[in-house]
């Protein structure tokens, strides 16, 4: 619960670039589905209906459908919960270990998007080689289009994702 805490505090602290999301998706999707399976099924086993079941004592399609839908929906609730806390760490890891570099942002920005109240520019920046996702004030998103250069300076960490303390 605590590692849980400290991802979602971390991810009001500081924004980081979305690539961060890629490195969880790619090296650690895996690992948080089977630990997902494992713990719903252990949350699963503690529970009187599905003992209920097992033992024959009390079997009735209530109970079946209610077991299975505990199944279903604790996987993937606790798949979120090790994808927020996985992230939180690695935020954490990328902003605290080793150099710390603060690099000049800037190239064309290819994609504007909006989420609720928070905007970002999708940017083709040639100085690091990729297109990154990086989270803008309002009046920036705002005042510059599609096509335009954008220019800014950002943290560079130690797994190579840019952040931005809050």
């Amino acid at each position: 619960m605590i590692l849980f805490v400290v991802g979602v505090i971390e991810a009001f602290l500081t924004s980081n670039e979305f690539a961060l999301s890629d490195i969880v998706i790619n090296t650690f999707l895996i690992p948080i589905i089977i630990l997902s399976i494992a713990m719903s099924a252990y949350w699963i086993l503690l529970t009187d209906d599905f003992w209920d079941l097992y033992e024959g004592i009390d079997i009735e399609i209530s109970k079946i459908l209610k077991t299975a839908i505990k199944f279903i929906v604790w996987i993937p609730g606790m798949g979120l919960c090790f994808f927020a806390v996985t992230q939180g760490l690695l935020s954490i890891y990328n902003r605290t270990a080793g150099e710390q570099k603060l690099t000049a942002i800037s190239g064309q920005i290819i994609d504007k998007d909006q989420y609720s109240s928070r905007y970002y520019f999708e940017i083709n920046d040639l100085s690091i080689g990729r297109e990154i996702e990086i989270k803008v004030a309002e009046s920036d998103y705002n005042k510059f289009e599609k096509g335009d250069n954008y220019k800014t300076e950002r943290k560079i960490g130690a797994l190579g994702t840019i952040y931005e303390k809050r």
